[in-house]
């Protein structure tokens, strides 16, 4: 091989590792930026699954609320008061 051919070859060793190595950049900011996304995907996931446990919690104590109201309507018979039977007292001053 004459210098010339060495040279040319060296030059195009040399563009490839600068290729490879460019390439590792990019790869490695990509997998920052994913792993990134990932984390704050994870992050809505676990406060939306805080807030959907929160909503059935309160499903659940409303229709609970509710279940009891029907049951004593129809089992006792009772039936909230109607507006014009409903007085309101008001407190001397000092009473608690």
């Amino acid at each position: 091989m004459t210098e010339r051919g060495s040279q040319r070859w060296f030059v195009l060793l040399l563009i490839v590792v600068m290729i490879s190595a460019l390439s590792v950049v990019v790869v490695r900011q990509l997998n920052r930026v994913s792993f990134y996304q990932a984390q704050k995907t994870q992050a809505q996931r676990d406060d939306l699954s805080i807030e959907w446990r929160q909503l059935m919690a309160e499903y659940s104590t409303w229709r609970l609320e509710h279940k009891v109201e029907n049951e004593v309507r129809a089992d006792r018979g009772l039936n909230p008061p109607q507006d014009e039977r409903i007085r309101t007292l008001k407190l001397a001053k000092g009473e608690h």
